[in-house]
């Protein structure tokens, strides 16, 4: 609520207050991965304040305590993304749990997201749809190859990627702001994205 409402600084507070003191009690229902969940919020809002490096210690030091938590790797991986520092991000994907799927794909996802991030379309292109090819559709992956379609001025196939992406997940408002980068039949960018894009299944 406090992040929500921009108080950032008290939200801080409060999910390090969580971290540090917050007990379980068994006999209450919690979601199962509670901790992860506080530590995300709390490096996230970190990162709101463009405290990246105090969110990147924090991750790290949950990893060592919890190196099995998906959640907070995958956090650490997206923050490695935006710094472009592909090294350490392919380093913890080789890290998740062999449970993780399509763990080869999804790294292939990782390289290309940072070399979009960089500019190296081209680059960022064969390694993003060698990743969709191979079934991943994890947001990074489509993120950033629909990015990388809309830079090379491939439309149709950007709307490809986004509509399976809608599909995944409907809600995600990044989906709206690349989709209305889409040029309408009159060469125009769509400026009314709800004149094709809706939440009520059907195709766009």
């Amino acid at each position: 609520f406090l992040q929500a409402s921009g108080r950032l600084e008290l939200a801080i507070r409060a999910f390090e207050t969580a971290v540090q003191c917050g007990e379980l009690q068994p006999s209450l229902w919690h979601l199962a991965d509670i901790e992860d969940v506080a530590v995300a919020c709390w490096a996230a809002t970190l990162q709101l304040q463009n405290r990246v490096d105090q969110a990147k210690q924090l991750l790290e030091d949950a990893l060592h305590e919890r190196p099995e938590s998906i959640r907070i790797r995958r956090q650490l991986i997206e923050l490695y993304i935006r710094q472009q520092n592909r090294d350490q991000a392919v380093s913890h994907v080789e890290q998740l749990p062999p449970a993780f799927p399509q763990p080869q794909a999804f790294a292939n996802a990782v390289r290309g997201a940072c070399l979009a991030l960089g500019g190296e379309w081209v680059a960022a292109e064969a390694y993003l749809e060698t990743a969709y090819e191979e079934g991943c559709r994890d947001p990074i992956c489509l993120r950033s190859l629909a990015h990388t379609f809309l830079q090379l001025e491939k439309p149709a196939l950007a709307r490809n990627v986004l509509s399976d992406w809608f599909q995944i997940d409907p809600d995600d408002e990044e989906i709206v702001r690349l989709a209305g980068q889409l040029p309408q039949p009159g060469g125009q960018p769509d400026g009314g994205l709800a004149t094709w894009l809706s939440k009520d299944g059907r195709e766009f």
